[in-house]
């Protein structure tokens, strides 16, 4: 029996100030959310996602971190990031310092349903916030099959090899100790997926997961809200995300 945790990750309102396309094909991007400057993280310029340039989808003027604005060249924290199958975490520790090899982590995130050749590069922050009001819809759009245990501090030593594209290791967060870390690698089993969408359509005070989503939770206590949907669900939903995991470019 494998355990099964869902993470919301990219951009939102607090980082970034918009989110990311996705298109009538089903296709989106992927928008991680801002980074400090570090020389060796890339800036939003310098990725590509699935042959799209992440820059035509960042706003001409500025984008915002925690409401204090930054660069549309910021440095971009791309996590997950599937070219070595990683993912970073600094918070929920104490649940997810108890998974294991064999568990998975479920990534979801908010979009924006865009026409096909819709770019945000030629827009305002602004103008393309006042687009999406109350426009967003939530997908499920990618896992991590743990290939080991969680790394931590105390092991990540061994693991360099595996993890060093990871924007939590190049920053350095295995050697501060401002705060703890955890890292996940995960095997070639993981991936970006075709995504599935998990709203039920309708905006309340907050976006709600639609029955299908909600039929996976393991604490099924009334709550759907997606704005901050951290939580295990049932090991069930993998083979339907297995069906959809897309080719890597």
């Amino acid at each position: 029996m494998s355990r099964v945790f869902m993470l919301r990750v990219g951009m939102d309102s607090q980082y970034g100030g918009f989110v990311a396309p996705i298109f009538p094909d089903n296709t989106f991007v992927f928008l991680p959310i801002p980074e400090d400057p570090h020389d060796k993280i890339k800036t939003y310029c310098d990725l590509k996602y699935l042959g799209k340039n992440i820059s035509d989808y960042i706003p001409k003027d500025k984008i915002l971190e925690d409401g204090h604005k930054k660069s549309r060249n910021s440095h971009a924290h791309a996590d997950p990031e599937f070219n070595t199958n990683t993912y970073g975490e600094i918070k929920f520790l104490n649940k997810l310092r108890q998974f294991k090899k064999g568990d998975y982590l479920v990534f979801y995130s908010a979009m924006f349903p865009c026409k096909k050749d819709f770019k945000y590069k030629d827009l305002k922050l602004r103008d393309l916030g006042k687009l999406q009001s109350k426009k967003k819809q939530y997908f499920i759009i990618g896992f991590l099959e743990l290939k080991y245990d969680p790394i931590s501090k105390k092991d990540y030593k061994k693991f360099i090899s595996e993890i060093k594209e990871n924007v939590h290791y190049i920053r350095g967060d295995f050697t501060q100790n401002e705060f703890d870390v955890l890292l996940f690698k995960g095997t070639n089993e993981s991936g970006f997926i075709k995504p599935i969408r998990i709203d039920e359509g309708l905006l309340a005070n907050n976006y709600q997961m639609n029955d299908w989503m909600y039929n996976y939770k393991l604490d099924k206590n009334g709550r759907r809200g997606l704005n901050r949907a951290y939580g295990e669900i049932n090991e069930k939903i993998i083979p339907e995300l297995r069906n959809k995991l897309l080719k890597k470019q």
